[in-house]
């Protein structure tokens, strides 16, 4: 199995291969539409062909795309996990105590945890592996491709440019006139044996065969000159070397061939239409033209690589001609910078990406297996007698990386009650700036005792009772934060510093991480049951979200306190609260097996106008009257 830094590096590779495949995909196609629209307009050509070949590397570099396509069964994601590093996944060992039914409706027993996990363990390194592979397999091939290319380069390079130079004064002038005119300096002109056709190197070079001199005449040969001088300025030679990088390192995008060649079909008509401009001779570059294809072959074309040839033996020579012969007057004008910034852009922001780098596998993220129930579903959990014993074994290396990336701030006076310590953080966050942050403390409750428990004002809860394996993101927190005491944690998450800016409440099992994203954390500890009640308790009745409403009050219900969380509910289940609220505070009874809870059920199931709020409170007084009153 490979280390897991290396999966996660790999993961990131082949996220960023996938998109610029998608990327890619999108620009070659619109490429090819504007190809097909304007045939004729060599000029917007080369530079929309050059666009779609180098785009997609910025655009998938740069993906903002808002529609992320994941793949499963990937290595997660550094920036989203607890601790921002490797995930090593919690092992949950379960010893069931007893084989009793898990409950009233149900006749499954405690499975053994062995089987399921042994299964597991031969697909998960595996699974967790084949990004890597993948990885790997695109280097190897796409670095044998670029070896080979670059030795073919470097070999051509070498004997073409020993040749000898140019000596015919007529050619020189050529040359010196056209370096005038546009500025371009120090271009070497020299003859080959080994090229059969007039070639521009990267370099500023301009290689010309043996017979050149012999077979064409003096306006030919200057307008052959001219050709491959157009190429000289316009770095064609720099950019075939460029398209045969991109081609060999994504060679499993096959577009790329076709926008080299679209790319090197253009270069060629525009410096024909360049060569004809500089030198008035139309006739005599198409002649030219015509003898010089005469002499190429398709072994010349494949010897002469990193090079811009005059002719090829492929050329699309009696179009090339034609438009010698019949093109305007009036260079065709290149489009400007903007028009290509505004589809890369559009292609960056909205086109989809793909991430190999999922997200930790959270409890809140798996469907409920057996044994994972829904904590609003009171009567599905176990009770303590009926419940494993669950143990969540974590290196200490993970713990101490988890603390090293935790942004956390203690009060100076941890004995202060907890209302005390709560202004202090807000106080503290006010005064350090911070536009968003964590405040979270913890307290003990017998409720859910055995078994773990998490709930988000996102809208996940779960509880797992049995030897189903529930995974978090990260080290526990009883671990993590190392003082506190309590069973149970809760954690507000504040854009501001009032109670009014609370945007997002959880609560968690302390045996349970959770990742703050290196969100700064005001971290508590421990209060009383009555301190955490009544805090919780005034929060509900100064936020306005009703998510958070909904959890607040599935908190203060978990207190195991009745005579403070009775008189609360009641309240609540009030026809002057709205029907949302009544539910919710229905359900909480259930947590309360009381024969007051049950005598405010059954009235509330008769009276209240709402049927869901009736249905609730029945459903929830028919689970408390068969459950047993939790040991304090």
């Amino acid at each position: 199995m490979m280390p897991a830094g290396i999966d996660v590096i790999s993961a990131a590779v082949l996220s960023w291969l996938l998109t610029y495949t998608i990327h890619s995909t999108i620009l070659f196609a619109g490429a090819a539409v504007i190809a097909w629209r304007f045939s004729n307009q060599h000029a917007w050509l080369d530079v929309v062909w050059k666009a779609a070949l180098i785009g997609p590397i910025v655009t998938a570099s740069l993906s903002l795309g808002p529609n992320a396509i994941a793949l499963v069964g990937t290595v997660p994601s550094p920036a989203q996990e607890q601790p921002r590093a490797r995930a090593i996944e919690p092992t949950i060992t379960v010893e069931p105590v007893t084989t009793a039914p898990i409950d009233d409706r149900s006749e499954e027993r405690v499975r053994p945890v062995a089987m399921e996990q042994a299964g597991s363990s031969v697909w998960q390194p595996l699974v967790g592996a084949w990004p890597s592979v993948a990885v790997i397999a695109w280097l190897l091939i796409a670095g044998i491709g670029l070896a080979r290319y670059g030795t073919r380069l470097i070999r051509f390079y070498r004997a073409v440019r020993s040749g000898r130079s140019v000596t015919a004064p007529d050619l020189l002038h050529a040359l010196d006139v056209l370096t005038e005119s546009t500025g371009v300096r120090r271009v070497k002109l020299t003859t080959s044996d080994i090229c059969a056709v007039p070639l521009a190197l990267a370099g500023r070079q301009i290689v010309l065969p043996e017979r050149f001199l012999e077979e064409l005449d003096a306006d030919q040969q200057r307008a052959a000159v001219a050709h491959e001088m157009a190429h000289v300025i316009r770095r064609d030679p720099e950019w075939r070397i460029v398209a045969a990088i991109v081609e060999h390192a994504f060679f499993f995008q096959p577009l790329t061939r076709v926008a080299r060649s679209r790319i090197t079909d253009s270069a060629e008509f525009l410096c024909d239409q360049w060569a004809v401009q500089q030198t008035g001779a139309p006739v005599a570059l198409a002649r030219c033209l015509s003898l010089v294809a005469s002499w190429a072959s398709p072994t010349n074309d494949k010897w002469a690589v990193g090079a811009n040839a005059m002719a090829r033996s492929d050329s699309a020579m009696v179009r090339r001609v034609t438009e010698i012969l019949n093109q305007p007057a009036p260079l065709a004008r290149r489009p400007r910078a903007l028009w290509l910034v505004i589809p890369l852009a559009l292609v960056a922001i909205t086109a989809p990406r793909v991430t190999a780098m999922a997200r930790p596998a959270t409890a809140s993220m798996l469907p409920a297996p057996a044994g994972v129930f829904d904590v609003k579903n009171p009567s599905r959990a176990e009770s303590s007698e009926q419940s494993p014993r669950l143990k969540q074994i974590w290196p200490a290396a993970e713990i101490a990386r988890a603390q090293a990336n935790l942004r956390v701030f203690r009060p100076d006076r941890p004995g202060d009650s907890l209302d005390d310590r709560w202004r202090w953080a807000l106080a503290d966050a006010r005064r350090q700036r911070f536009s968003e942050f964590w405040i979270a403390y913890s307290f003990e409750t017998p409720v859910h005792a055995q078994n773990l428990v998490l709930s988000d004002s996102d809208g996940n809860s779960f509880v797992s009772s049995d030897g189903g394996r529930l995974q978090a993101s990260g080290p526990p927190l009883i671990d993590v934060l190392r003082d506190g005491g309590g069973n149970m944690v809760v954690l507000l998450h504040y854009r501001g510093a009032g109670d009014d800016a609370i945007d997002r409440a959880a609560y968690r099992s302390a045996t349970l991480g959770f990742d703050f994203e290196r969100v700064p954390l005001f971290w508590l500890g421990y209060a009383d049951e009555s301190q955490s009640f009544n805090r919780v308790r005034g929060l509900f009745e100064r936020v306005r979200t009703r998510g958070i409403q909904h959890l607040l009050i599935d908190v203060a219900s978990m207190h195991g306190n009745s005579n403070l969380v009775i008189p609360f509910l009641t309240q609540l289940v009030d026809t002057s609260q709205p029907s949302d609220i009544r539910s919710e505070a229905a359900e909480g009874f259930g947590h309360h097996h009381d024969p007051r809870s049950v005598e405010i059920l059954l009235r509330v199931a008769r009276t209240d106008p709402v049927s869901d709020v009736r249905e609730e409170a029945a459903e929830t007084s028919g689970r408390s009257r068969r459950r047993k009153p939790f040991r304090r």
